[in-house]
């Protein structure tokens, strides 16, 4: 890994999405240490697909920092797809991508480049064993399922001898990963190949074993968004080395908010933690000092946050009553003055609200209308609906004081979902990854020192001069040194020795010419790093042997949809190796008893029903059977108490 990492010292990578080269760039230009992105195939993200040619362009941005570029290889091959798959990884390593992110364990027999290979997070990764059995076929780093706890964390952290990674920001999927199969049972757009139509987003009516309603027309499987930031440190301290966020449809903008607050985050963290470094090159990217938010990731789209159960405890999960962005709370409306006109009163004083800002007005009753604010005047906002709202919903509703304005928890919200400020200063933000260096100046010799590492020195072809004002001359160098010196820029930390002035245009070319060795420096040096990477992870593969692993799953849900998945399962010890749920849906296999989801949320805990800890309302007894039903489709909910997880199965049969 390429970092400033020395003896005693543990390196942390930000691994940040992309959905095209140009959010990499940004991403890498935030402060990411990673980037992962799909290639032209195989990618889990349908509407996320990449050129070769992109993809080496974005490494050879991305190298010159030391930041690495992960391919994402992560959805189940077909039989007919093997070659395909295999020419992918040989393209992508000779485009300068340092490892593949995998979920189809064919890749482990295939001949391929000996590049890293890294688990997925859709392999499954729950506990040791899982972590174990991976580490054993070969991939050098695993990346954790979202629904774990701190102290399940260490536990495969300390059982293991290879990289982990985590996820710490972003969407989450209800089921476990690599196990939802809601999707294809209902359209045959599996989730395993990146087709998911996010049936968890769906609204659904909650209904009981005689058929009553006992919820209706909710997001009942919709959970908020992932958020770790206060949790980096003791990640960290687990072992953790990477910190991933969730996001590669996400746009630009996100990109660049999200990994701007966890580069800080994590730079915060190794500030007062010595035996820390980042794993690319150091660089220095100042924050925005956005006026337009208090907290600007909660001005980009979230559905809510929640730490999950990182520490071991349920929550409050779901999104609400809606499974879209909503937005930042900022303030209430107060009432309607013209069919396009309301009033509005802020949370607090140093709310605006701009020309432009899309906003969501939510009643007591959970229902709500979008619109965007055409103009502002005071406290009375213009507004444009958002299409197929009507202008009566709004009205009718602002103006039944008696209803809505009871007391403060009656009052009607407003929301802000898109905040033209914030969107316009992330778009304008210009950021610039920097070098951080300091300079000790020797009359003509500048020796250049990158975080206490090698010295490069470099010689100003003009005759020394003791300067009269040293204060001036250091000024005048360090100001003349700090202008862009094109895509490799660095930026000057402290000068320490004599200084002349210098012309400049000898100062000019002097941070040309140091750019380019810098340049020319971390390039050395990661392509040494990545020759190492790849030839202990060649020496390692050698080394493997198949063994049993215990207790494996090998039915529809290892996810196996070609011959050499199933060898690699043959090979642990497996006799009775089943196919794919997608294979067994397309031979006509209805596989009507398969777990179409398997979750740690637990709808009957999040409703106050839980069979251990709550006293169940009077509609949800213990014994009453819950169903999920959606335009006449019907689930059955199953309690798996002792495993602390919900099962949602297809119903086949009829409710009592």
């Amino acid at each position: 890994m390429f970092s400033a990492e020395r003896p005693g010292q543990r390196y942390l990578e930000l691994l940040a999405p992309a959905k095209d080269k140009e959010t990499g760039i940004a991403a890498i230009n935030c402060g990411a240490d990673a980037v992962y992105i799909a290639g032209p195939s195989f990618g889990a993200r349908a509407g996320a697909g990449n050129s070769i040619e992109d993809i080496a362009e974005l490494c050879s941005y991305a190298h010159r920092f030391g930041v690495r570029i992960y391919l994402t290889l992560n959805t189940i091959i077909y039989e007919n797809e093997l070659e395909e798959a295999r020419c992918l990884v040989e393209q992508a390593a000779d485009a300068g991508v340092d490892a593949i992110i995998v979920q189809d364990l064919s890749l482990l027999k295939m001949d391929i480049p000996p590049i890293p290979l890294h688990a997925s997070t859709q392999t499954r990764i729950r506990n040791v064993e899982d972590a174990l059995l991976m580490q054993k076929l070969g991939f050098e780093r695993i990346i954790f399922e979202r629904n774990l706890s701190l102290e399940q964390i260490k536990d495969i952290c300390n059982a293991v001898d290879i990289e982990v990674e985590a996820f710490v920001h972003g969407a989450i999927c209800v089921s476990y990963s690599g196990n939802c199969y809601l999707s294809c049972a209902l359209t045959g757009r599996s989730a395993n190949r990146g087709e998911c139509i996010q049936a968890c987003r769906n609204y659904y009516n909650l209904v009981d074993d005689k058929g009553n309603v006992l919820i209706k027309n909710k997001p009942l499987l919709s959970l908020k968004d992932y958020r770790l930031d206060s949790l980096v440190p003791q990640m960290a301290r687990s072992g953790i080395c990477s910190f991933k966020i969730e996001g590669r449809l996400k746009n630009i903008s996100y990109v660049k908010n999200t990994v701007s607050h966890y580069n800080e985050v994590l730079n915060g963290f190794i500030a007062e933690n010595p035996g820390y470094c980042r794993a690319s090159a150091l660089s220095l990217i100042p924050r925005n000092n956005s006026k337009s938010s208090t907290d600007a990731l909660t001005a980009t789209f979230n559905r809510g946050f929640t730490e999950l159960f990182i520490n071991g405890r349920r929550g409050s999960w779901l999104s609400g009553n809606s499974a879209k962005f909503i937005g930042q709370h900022i303030g209430y409306a107060t009432g309607a003055l013209a069919t396009d006109r309301f009033l509005f009163s802020p949370l607090t004083p140093d709310i605006s609200i701009f020309n432009g800002d899309g906003l969501y007005m939510e009643f007591p009753d959970g229902s709500g209308v979008g619109m965007r604010a055409n103009s502002v005047n005071g406290n009375t906002i213009s507004c444009r609906f958002a299409e197929g709202s009507t202008q009566m919903n709004l009205l009718g509703k602002l103006n039944k004081p008696s209803l809505y304005r009871k007391n403060k928890e009656e009052r009607v919200k407003l929301f802000r979902n898109y905040n033209i400020s914030l969107e316009r200063e992330l778009e304008n933000s210009g950021k610039k990854r920097e070098i951080p260096v300091e300079l000790k100046v020797n009359g003509s010799i500048i020796s250049v020192i990158y975080s206490g590492d090698k010295q490069l020195e470099h010689t100003i072809d003009f005759p020394f001069t003791k300067a009269e004002n040293p204060q001036r001359a250091t000024d005048a160098l360090a100001a003349g040194l700090g202008k862009s010196a094109g895509d490799f820029s660095f930026r000057v930390s402290s000068i320490e020795g004599e200084i002349s002035f210098y012309p400049q245009s000898v100062i000019n070319q002097a941070r040309r010419d140091i750019a380019q060795k810098l340049a020319s420096y971390f390039k050395e040096r990661y392509e040494l790093a990545r020759k190492e990477s790849f030839e202990n992870f060649r020496e390692r593969r050698a080394l493997l042997k198949a063994e049993t692993a215990g207790n494996v799953i090998c039915d529809y849900r290892a996810n196996i949809a070609n011959h050499l998945a199933r060898e690699v399962y043959q090979d642990l010890g497996c006799k009775d190796v089943g196919d794919a749920f997608e294979l067994s849906c397309m031979n006509g296999n209805a596989l009507n008893d398969a777990e179409l989801m398997r979750c740690k949320y637990c709808l009957r805990y999040e409703l106050g029903a839980c069979l251990k800890e709550h006293n169940s309302p009077a509609s949800i007894k213990p014994q009453t059977k819950l169903y999920l039903e959606n335009e006449g489709r019907m689930f059955a909910l199953d309690f798996d108490c002792r495993n602390c997880e919900m099962v949602i199965r297809k119903h086949t049969g009829k409710q009592s």
